[in-house]
């Protein structure tokens, strides 16, 4: 970003300040972790993925392999690149 400054403005210089301040302490912020989100497991996944919660992650119950984030995207991409032909007989 540039900005025209003036050396006699007092306004301008202590805007630029800021803003640089606050670029500087967005770039230098951590990463948020995902157990930070807070996610929680929904019941329905149980029936329409056949997964359960175990240890803050997804089981799934028809391979046994964990899934790692309680998101119903992994979840649902999980099930159908997996599994769906399995059970569409059912």
């Amino acid at each position: 970003m540039i900005f025209a400054v003036h050396k006699s403005s007092n306004f301008n210089c202590n805007l630029v300040s800021k803003i640089s301040n606050l670029m500087r302490s967005m770039s230098s912020s951590k990463k948020q972790k995902i157990r930070d989100e807070g996610r929680m497991f929904n019941d329905e996944w149980f029936v329409k993925y056949y997964v359960v919660q175990q240890n803050e992650k997804a089981l799934c119950l028809i391979c046994r392999n964990y899934i790692a984030c309680l998101k119903e995207f992994n979840i649902k991409r999980h099930y159908n690149s997996r599994h769906s032909e399995n059970t569409r007989e059912f």
